[in-house]
């Protein structure tokens, strides 16, 4: 995908993030082996960096962790990657079905304005009596000023698209990943225009790979340190 999904203002530094071996002194232990979502729409997860101790205004506030689960190999990152950039595309191209009516309707003007010009073509043509190669060199001015046109108008739609997606979504992404262990994993993905990178780790989430998925597909988020991450309804198997 020449992405890219703000798609998705840019995002916080994915790759400090490590793992939280132990229980918050003031949290309670039994809620890190929880359900991953409860009833609100977002549900937090707190990490320290570099083994430093978890910091927060709050302490009771943490309600789960995240763990590293396992460093990612290049194959892992590309197939992730792809992953990531596959479900981002299919978002971008539902976006433009919404947009397309206003979209073909530009188009559509085009395509008219073109024909009337070389309509108008062929009448002078004709009146003068222009030879016919001089006159069909103009009608293909005419259609090369309007395949260039659209073109330019199928850019700014896929940009809308992107757009509202970027709206909707943000430009950070949580890929759930696949494992035998049935453990709710996921990796980060930043979207930005040169593309989509992958977080050099995959995290585990208090939780199973089943309730993951149902949170993914109820729209949920997961937020960390300050950032906000869709989590994508996709899976990547990891060799």
């Amino acid at each position: 995908m020449n992405a890219t999904f703000r798609l998705l203002p840019l995002c916080v530094p994915l790759f400090l993030l490590v793992s939280c071996g132990s229980t918050p002194q003031g949290a309670d232990s039994t809620d890190l082996d929880g359900p991953v979502f409860g009833k609100k729409d977002e549900t937090k997860f707190v990490a320290g960096t570099d083994g430093s101790p978890v910091s927060v205004g709050n302490i009771a506030a943490i309600s789960k962790t995240i763990r590293k689960y396992k460093n990612l190999g290049a194959g892992d990152k590309e197939i992730l990657r792809r992953v990531a950039e596959l479900k981002l595309d299919g978002l971008i191209a539902g976006e433009m079905r919404k947009l397309a009516p206003r979209f073909e309707r530009k188009k559509t003007v085009i395509r008219q304005k073109s024909q009337t010009r070389i309509a108008t073509v062929r009448k002078q043509a004709a009146t003068a009596g222009k030879p016919a190669a001089a006159v069909e060199k103009e009608v293909a001015e005419v259609k090369t000023e309007e395949t260039k046109e659209i073109a330019q108008v199928d850019m700014e739609w896929k940009s809308a698209a992107r757009a509202e997606v970027v709206r909707q979504y943000g430009s950070d992404f949580a890929v759930p990943v696949a494992n035998e262990e049935n453990k709710a994993v996921v990796a980060f993905a930043s979207v930005k225009d040169s593309g989509v990178s992958i977080s050099s780790a995959a995290y585990e989430l208090a939780g199973t790979s089943s309730q993951l998925a149902s949170a993914a597909g109820s729209g949920k988020r997961i937020t960390h340190n300050g950032g906000s991450y869709a989590l994508l309804d996709a899976k990547a198997s990891l060799q």
